[in-house]
């Protein structure tokens, strides 16, 4: 698979475990060792996370019927350059259940490393959440 394929995956592959809770260690195999992960909610709300506090976000996000969610990302812009990348790119994030409904939307400013596996793997992540869309009841 060609630099730009692989670097898609490991984004999509980011979502994939979050959305399926598969396991942490595949998760963590997502970033760098020492990742970080900036997230700005459309309200201001800012968090910056280490590794470390990026371990947790799996055991902790999207575990209630109430928050299960899609996140899809979408319009990739990959710029290579040697063994570092940069893709950004908008994940949709879409509630799942039988309401199910876009209820967000998110940029995404992704840098990336090949690893000495030859691993694509996230080093820094900043999502902006550009839009909360109003709860929809009945």
């Amino acid at each position: 698979m060609s630099d730009y394929g692989e670097i898609a995956s490991a984004v999509a592959r980011l979502a994939w475990i979050v959305d399926h809770k598969e396991e942490q260690a595949g998760y963590m195999d997502c970033w760098t060792e020492d990742a970080v992960l900036d997230y700005t909610f459309a309200d201001g709300t800012h968090y910056n996370w280490n590794a470390e506090e990026i371990a947790g976000l799996l055991k902790t996000s999207y575990t209630t019927p109430e928050t299960e969610c899609l996140h899809i990302p979408t319009n990739p812009v990959i710029d290579i350059d040697g063994d570092t990348a940069r893709a950004r790119y908008y994940v949709i994030l879409t509630r799942m259940g039988p309401q199910a409904r876009p209820v967000g939307v998110g940029e995404c400013d992704a840098q990336l490393h090949k690893c000495a596996d030859g691993r694509w793997r996230v080093a820094v992540l900043k999502e902006v959440q550009l839009l909360v869309y109003t709860r929809i009841d009945g």
